[in-house]
């Protein structure tokens, strides 16, 4: 029963580590058109510079929002595995509901 819960842990902050390298990446886009281009939540990139967007629409942002607010929800469930270790409930809250909830709200 302790592996299981090591292997999740584990998997809980790999997927929060890939959660962080999906965040900063550059590469949601790619233009086969224009050799080299592509484009993250943050900045585009050409063949050689990437400069931030001066302006974006509206739907970035939210995009932004929503994974921050998963990186945040695997956080919290990463932390609550952990803290399952040492007790199984806080005050009346199962940890366990909580690494649940949290791993589903981060996707």
């Amino acid at each position: 029963m302790v592996l299981f819960r090591i292997a999740s842990v584990m998997l809980a902050l790999l997927s929060l580590l890939l959660l962080v390298v999906a965040l900063v990446s550059d590469n949601w886009l790619k233009v086969t058109v224009a050799e080299g281009s592509h484009f993250g939540l943050w900045r585009s990139c050409g063949s050689q510079n990437c400069n931030f967007y001066p302006t974006v629409p509206g739907f970035f942002h939210t995009v932004r929002f929503l994974m921050i607010l998963a990186m945040i929800a695997g956080f919290l469930s990463a932390f609550a595995l952990l803290a399952s270790f040492f007790c199984s409930h806080f005050r009346a809250v199962s940890l366990t509901l909580v690494c649940t909830v949290g791993s589903f709200s981060a996707g």
